[in-house]
Order: C-alpha cells, then sequence, then structure tokens
C-alpha cells in the first residue's frame, strides 16, 4: 500500500455544492485539552481504516511531543479539533506552521488527520482556523478523498510516496 504527499494552495480550497460538513466547527484547542479527544477519535478511526495500527501511550508522548530541535525549524503542533454542535469530538487535525524560503507565505504540513464521518474528515482536512499560510499538506492514502470534495480536484497538488504498511495477525491454528 502506498501513499501521496498532497499539497493543496489555499485559494484553491473551494467546497463543491452541497457538500455536507455538518454542524460542527473546528477549533484549536491547547494540547493539554486536545491530547485526551486526539486519542479517543484516532482508537475509533483506526477500526475502520486499514493500515492504522493500534497506539499506546508511549507512542503518543514521542508523537505529540514538541522538541524543536525534530521540528525542522517549524512550530510546535496545533491543534485542530473539530467538534460536534453535541459537544462529541468527530476528528481532528495536528499541524504545524513553517515558513517557506520561496516567498510563497508559509505552509502548515500536517502531521496527523484523522475523522470519524465524511462531514468531519470535510472540515478537517479543508482548513484549519488561526491558519494564514499559502499551502497546506499532508501524506495521506492514495485513495485520499479531499481532492473529490473540491470544486476542482487539479487545485491538489499529488506525489507518491513509498511506504510499506504490514500488519501482522494471528491466523488460529498455525
Amino acid at each position: 500500500m502506498g501513499a501521496h504527499q498532497l499539497r493543496i494552495h489555499r485559494r484553491a480550497v473551494r467546497f463543491r455544492d452541497g457538500t455536507d460538513f455538518g454542524t460542527g466547527a473546528v477549533r484549536l484547542r491547547p494540547a493539554e485539552e486536545a491530547r485526551g479527544r486526539v486519542e479517543e477519535v484516532y482508537d475509533r478511526a483506526r477500526l475502520a481504516t486499514t493500515g492504522w495500527p493500534g497506539r499506546r501511550a508511549a507512542h503518543w508522548a514521542v508523537r505529540l511531543a514538541g522538541h524543536p530541535h525534530r521540528r525542522g525549524g517549524a512550530t510546535s503542533l496545533r491543534y485542530a479539533v473539530r467538534e460536534e454542535a453535541y459537544g462529541a469530538v468527530s476528528g481532528y487535525a495536528l499541524y504545524r506552521h513553517t515558513s517557506v524560503p520561496d516567498g510563497s507565505g508559509g505552509a502548515d504540513p500536517v502531521v496527523v488527520l484523522a475523522a470519524l464521518s465524511r462531514p468531519a474528515y470535510g472540515r478537517c482536512g479543508g482548513s484549519w482556523p488561526g491558519s494564514l499560510v499559502s499551502w497546506l499538506g499532508y501524506e495521506g492514502a492514495v485513495d485520499e478523498v479531499l481532492p473529490w470534495l473540491l470544486e476542482d480536484s487539479r487545485a491538489v497538488r499529488s506525489a507518491p510516496v513509498g511506504r510499506l504498511w504490514v500488519r501482522l495477525v494471528d491466523v488460529a491454528g498455525r
């Protein structure tokens, strides 16, 4: 199974008419408030997503750590959390802001994007509050849905990334 590095110019993020975003909203949350909710959404999303392994507390501690020497000049993680009108969290995008030396205004490379529904995915994948950059980017599946939710799917730049995910399965009796 492969992956694609997706890059979307912010001005091109115009969703097709009739795209259902539900009633929730994406809000920036502090790390200490968002972490438990992020882990919960991931655990629920991975059950329906091929190739997403279970994560232990040690994984999250390393993944969400904000060590400056590992960020490549980017900011600490930003937690954009999709909250439904009734209070439940249905998705999130964890990203860092980075400046781009070519003068294009910077980029927000996404570290993790997870959602429990198509409306949550569309909202989490398309924009983040407080982000004033020119480009949004993340690594996603080859059959990523976001380009097909936009008015112009060609606005998404996509490049293959070599990845191999292996899921070990214990076959009973063998």
